[in-house]
């Protein structure tokens, strides 16, 4: 005699398990939802465009000759907006800029600061001579600037603890004859006290780069609103750090990385960058006071 299954039972051993199963995928997919989805960038505070970095060999620069630093006689700034994707891991080291023989400032995931170890290193604005301190442990990260002039050479390091990376963050290295500066969301973190050996800056024909360089990897982040001035604009402990920067009689190259013309210089001084490294790359002239062929990155707009 054949067996027949009732309807209930049918439903009861077929319907259910699936049921309990697309449940549980519905459960799963809303629970890790948030983790799967990639979040949007943010704008920065100065609002527009920004340049995103991927952590390969992207960079920027500007090709410039030994006479360049002739207009920081009496000071130079540089300062931007950056974020960063994710904290630095062991032996990261990721340049805002730099200008070889000449400035740079980094920031560097855990490992020992080999080439520093003898550099004023502390916590706070307590800067000494310590090997301790030049060891950046897990959870942290530390950040390096060097400047050189024509006679001599400063710089410092810092370990920075609960540093928090979603955000976007100003930054700002100041040097005159005085004194020299860094400064991250308009409070000093580091001072130091110079003389007239701060100025001038010694004279390379390197060129001056922004994110990265040819033998460092990109940073993995953002950088917007790039201004180089020349002077100290920034002296105090602190101050409330500008969001869109304006051009003045002492603003050297000023970046947007807005649309139209993302790596043009708006300063009027026709330091236009370059870059290396990005797939996204297309070619046009543009007419800034004269016909140039570059190539230009495209930029990635904040949402």
């Amino acid at each position: 005699m054949k067996s027949f299954m009732s309807r209930k039972q049918f439903f009861s051993t077929s319907v259910k398990p699936i049921r309990l199963s697309f449940l549980l995928f519905i459960s799963v997919s809303f629970f890790f939802s948030p983790y799967l989805k990639a979040q949007p960038i943010p704008s920065s505070s100065a609002g527009g465009g920004y340049i995103a970095f991927d952590g390969t060999d992207q960079y920027l620069y500007l090709p410039v000759d030994e006479n360049f630093h002739q207009v920081f006689e009496e000071g130079i700034t540089i300062e931007g907006w950056f974020r960063f994707n994710h904290f630095l891991t062991e032996g990261e080291i990721w340049l805002l800029f730099s200008k070889l023989s000449s400035y740079l400032l980094l920031f560097r995931g855990s490992g020992e600061v080999k080439e520093f170890l003898l550099w004023p290193c502390g916590e706070d604005n307590n800067f000494i001579f310590n090997r301790d301190c030049a060891i950046v442990r897990k959870g942290e990260m530390g950040f390096q600037y060097l400047v050189k002039t024509q006679t001599s050479e400063f710089g410092g390091f810092k370990l920075i603890r609960d540093f928090d990376i979603q955000p976007w963050h100003h930054f700002a290295l100041t040097v005159s004859k005085k004194r020299n500066a860094v400064y991250i969301d308009g409070k000093a973190w580091h001072f130091g006290h110079g003389n007239v050996d701060n100025l001038p800056l010694k004279r390379e024909s390197n060129p001056f780069y922004l994110g990265g360089r040819p033998d460092y990897p990109s940073l993995d982040g953002q950088l917007d609103e790039i201004r180089i001035s020349n002077i100290s604009r920034y002296e105090g402990p602190g101050f409330l750090p500008p969001r869109r920067f304006r051009v003045d009689s002492h603003t050297i190259a000023l970046y947007h990385f807005d649309k139209s013309n993302p790596l043009a210089d708006t300063s009027g001084n026709n330091n236009h960058l370059r870059a290396h490294g990005f797939p996204q790359f297309r070619e046009f002239s543009v007419h800034l006071g004269r016909k140039l062929r570059t190539t230009w990155a495209t930029v990635k707009k904040g949402l």
